[in-house]
């Protein structure tokens, strides 16, 4: 978002220290923002209210820097394919960091 030049304020929620992590903040904020589907991340632009990493890139692309997502079909499809890529690697690399249990267990 900072690269595209957009304004936007962060909200933190606060989780507390390990290893008692307290999702409370959030579970207190979650059903009051009037999100379709509330999760984290999400964007809200006015009345517009995106939850979840792709989509929220791909609107805030599509409204302040649409060359982002490419210029042609196949540039377009180069950005897809690379954004399901770093997203699967992000997903493999921290999911250990969700999970308990053996190193067989995360391996599966």
């Amino acid at each position: 978002m900072v690269y595209a030049g957009v304004n936007f304020e962060q909200d933190v929620y606060n989780q507390g220290e390990a290893p008692n992590y307290s999702l409370e903040e959030w579970s207190e904020a979650k059903f009051t923002l009037g999100l379709d589907f509330p999760n984290l991340p999400y964007f809200i632009d006015s009345e517009v209210k995106v939850t979840e990493d792709l989509p929220i890139m791909k609107y805030v692309c599509n409204k302040w820097a649409p060359h982002l997502l490419g210029e042609s079909a196949a540039e377009m499809g180069e950005v897809e394919m690379l954004a399901v890529t770093i997203k699967e690697l992000k997903s493999n690399i921290t999911m250990p960091c969700y999970t308990t249990g053996t190193r067989d267990s995360i391996n599966k």
